[in-house]
């Protein structure tokens, strides 16, 4: 037990609570972009409002939410090494998904710094999606009242691997663009080995003084990284 502003810490609960939550967060992450998959395989190109535009953007933006909470669980976790591996990938995702989270976080104050640029409070949302063997379809969203502006990212899928029939999806904040498809793989990724180490450490069963378990994460970043600018 340690004190702490008056009261009594239980380190080993406190690890048990910041486990939970990195493994919640991991899977909300898979979930959320699950569900923004298929509002787009929903969409029909007739009819392109059919799939709840609105629903993809609460999607892109859950993302990022859940993807940021999970940088800062994984940068706190008692017992978890803080070796260069996850320094790697905790600040790969402080340089692409932080800022997003802090315009998503204050938007009060954004609004009165991009009036006259004629942007969109929720900026816009880019994707790929397989339509035939020969045909993709390239589709952009861009919520709410519209203003004259320019300079609004499409993405581009040329030189691209894909993975599935809908891919390449992309969120920007002006000229920032993040790869959300990629973000959510390397995330996928990322908490598998997260929870092999876990299991690991659990089932071998040592513990320090505080009863905590002592882990780290072995993890080998893909190639394939967010884009900004």
């Amino acid at each position: 037990m340690a004190n702490a502003g008056g009261y009594k810490v239980d380190l080993k609960r406190r690890q048990e609570l910041f486990l939970d939550t990195a493994e919640l967060s991991f899977e909300f992450v898979g979930c959320t972009y699950s569900r923004l998959l298929e509002t787009f395989r929903r969409c029909d190109l007739e009819h392109p409002d059919s799939s709840s535009p609105n629903e993809r953007m609460l999607n892109a933006w859950g993302i990022v939410d859940h993807a940021e909470r999970l940088r800062e669980i994984l940068e706190h976790t008692p017992g978890l090494k803080q070796t260069d591996t996850l320094r790697c990938f905790t600040r790969k995702l402080r340089g692409s998904v932080k800022p997003f989270r802090d315009h998503f976080q204050h938007m009060e104050e954004k609004a009165a710094r991009i009036a006259s640029s004629g942007f969109p409070i929720w900026r816009s949302l880019s994707w790929c999606k397989a339509v035939s063997e020969k045909t993709l379809h390239i589709g952009t969203f861009i919520p709410g009242r519209l203003a004259k502006c320019k300079g609004l990212p499409i993405v581009n899928p040329l030189g691209r691997a894909f993975h599935g029939d809908v891919d390449h999806v992309e969120l920007s904040v002006g000229q920032d663009t993040i790869n959300l498809s990629e973000l959510c793989r390397e995330i996928e990724r990322f908490g598998t080995a997260f929870g092999a180490a876990v299991s690991t450490a659990t089932s071998i069963g040592e513990r320090d003084s505080n009863g905590l378990l002592r882990f780290e994460i072995t993890f080998v970043p893909s190639a394939a990284s967010s884009r900004t600018g």
